[in-house]
């Protein structure tokens, strides 16, 4: 994986920052997860969320425009080349903002 420029989408403080990552690791240290699933919310952008999340009882999560189901935790967006590599996303803060509602759980 090559340096790209994310946004993070943290659940538990309500905020959406922009973010560097250069490696997997980056990923899962920030959304806080061993495994994690990719979720496509257009042909160029992926939101990588924890592929555990629902199953640990979360208290906090987020519901994307662009995908049906709330994501439990956080989520993290980059983009995607054509090959299925992460590439720095073209989603803007603002635009994020418009397209996420915060939820809690239970």
């Amino acid at each position: 994986m090559n340096k790209a420029n994310a946004i993070l989408i943290n659940a538990n403080d309500r905020t959406i920052t922009k973010v560097v990552v250069e490696t997997i690791e980056d990923i899962t240290r920030l959304i806080g997860c061993d495994l994690f699933a990719c979720v496509s919310i257009d042909e160029s952008e992926t939101i990588y969320v924890d592929d555990e999340g629902l199953l640990k009882n979360p208290k906090v999560g987020f519901k994307h425009t662009a995908y049906d189901a709330p994501l439990a935790g956080n989520g993290l967006i980059l983009g995607t080349t054509r090959m299925g590599d992460s590439t720095d996303t073209k989603q803007s803060i603002h635009d994020v903002y418009m397209d996420t509602d915060f939820l809690r759980f239970g």
